[in-house]
């Protein structure tokens, strides 16, 4: 290597031993992952690399092809090819990791819940040292008590059960065991940025199905289905980014679509009880195809970090089998107090009574921006809502100017869009100050 900016033909081929498009690329992502190839260091041109190795440009160009897929090298036009900047190892592009906003600052930017109105967790946790089977090591699927009390609630009947570490790993999971690298999958726009992280990971071919007021739009969903999708993933009960419920008409019209050529449906419900709506699946209608995850974490408590997962007997016994390669099963101590929650009447009040001050939350913020005229939908749910303006990285960086922070809603789009997500679930005070500059970012200019 020349320097640390420009990398010569003659030392990477002298590091790739393999000549195979495979073997370089194995190797070459060794190099960039240990640090022997720095990141933003240039590659020597392919020709180039290619004379020297004695190889045909095309198979190196396979390797090199692989790696910018991955995101560990990029192109720059006549500027040649370049080991990325940013880090090396796999990471959520979207998502990205949670930081402190600091002190004087307005986080609006993360839909996480009230710490105070959570239910208290004491009793649960004390009830679950009476637990039968804590400490063992048999890999169970889901306890009994968990699943007799999830039946009660759930929205369709369901061959088996299955509870895992919180949502996202429910879908991380779930998408592992049923799709594979250049799958086509529909997805409902905008949607969980951890959803696209992780079919982006995957290698999948996304392909967006639009919403508007009554949920997935038909004419969308049936342009997607022409790509022949293995999957369709959305979220029935409350869209987590606008807050938005799919109407009864419209999630029928989707089952009887589904009717002509069936796919795999995975929903997930991450809201539990938190939703003004009741649960609700296409699983009524499509029980063997459909996958139905529900997350506890925002409801009950982010630290039980527990899902369960509704789906046929084969399915849940891929995923199960699949976990083997983790954890392999879910905590039983998570799991009991869980169901404890889940059947207490003091901590279902509670779910309640936090469910009413979000919905206020979210009227008192939705009435400002409505009375400027900045249409915001007030009747939805949820935590956060999905505000329309006119350039969304002059609107953000005009709320961060005035100690603001909200989320870019091109993160959770699929679609050419000027959206930014206002998460109000911490919210308190100053309703009208700040909906005032959320009014202003919306025509900033």
């Amino acid at each position: 290597m020349n320097n640390i900016n420009n990398v010569s033909s003659e030392w990477l081929s002298g590091h790739l031993s393999d000549r195979t498009s495979a073997g370089i690329s194995r190797r070459t992502r060794f190099l960039i992952q240990s640090g022997l190839l720095p990141l933003g260091s240039r590659l020597p041109s392919l020709r180039d690399l290619a004379f020297c190795m004695q190889i045909s440009p095309a198979t190196l160009c396979l390797a090199w092809a692989e790696l910018r897929e991955d995101g560990l090298i990029e192109g720059r036009g006549r500027l040649g090819s370049w080991v990325c900047r940013s880090s090396s190892s796999p990471r959520p592009k979207r998502r990205g990791v949670q930081k402190h906003a600091g002190q004087d600052i307005i986080n609006l930017s993360a839909a996480i819940p009230d710490r105070s109105l959570l239910p208290p967790l004491n009793e649960a946790l004390a009830h679950v040292a009476q637990a039968p089977d804590i400490n063992s090591y048999a890999k169970i699927r889901i306890t009994a008590a968990l699943e007799r009390v999830c039946r009660t609630t759930w929205p369709y009947e369901s061959e088996g059960f299955l509870a895992t570490n919180g949502g996202f790993c429910a879908l991380n999971e779930t998408f592992s065991v049923l799709l594979s690298r250049g799958s086509v999958v529909a997805v409902e726009t905008p949607t969980a940025t951890a959803t696209l992280d992780i079919l982006e990971r995957l290698g999948v071919k996304i392909i967006p199905v639009v919403c508007d007021a009554d949920g997935p739009c038909l004419h969308s969903l049936r342009a997607a289905l022409t790509h022949e999708p293995a999957a369709f993933v959305f979220q029935p009960r409350v869209n987590g980014i606008t807050g938005q419920s799919v109407h009864p008409d419209r999630l029928r019209a989707i089952a009887e679509t589904f009717s002509v050529k069936p796919l795999w449906i995975i929903e997930w419900d991450a809201l539990d009880a938190l939703s003004l709506v009741p649960p609700c699946s296409l699983g009524k209608w499509h029980p063997y195809y459909t996958v139905h995850i529900r997350s506890y974490s925002k409801s009950m408590s982010p630290d039980l970090r527990l899902a369960v997962v509704s789906a046929s007997s084969e399915v849940i016994g891929k995923i199960q089998e699949f976990r083997a390669f983790g954890a392999g099963w879910t905590s039983r101590i998570l799991q009991e107090a869980t169901a404890y929650l889940l059947a207490n009447r003091t901590a279902q009040e509670c779910i309640q009574n936090a469910r009413s001050v979000y919905l206020n939350r979210r009227r008192c913020l939705s009435e400002v921006l409505n009375s400027y005229n900045l249409s915001v939908d007030r009747t939805g749910s949820g935590l956060s809502l999905w505000v329309g303006v006119d350039d969304e990285k002059k609107a953000i960086d005009f709320l961060k100017e005035n100690r603001i922070i909200v989320s870019s809603g091109s993160k959770h789009s699929l679609v050419k869009s000027s959206y930014i997500r206002v998460s109000y679930s911490n919210l308190e005070k100053d309703y009208e100050l700040i909906g005032n500059l959320i009014v202003k970012s919306a025509s900033y200019a």
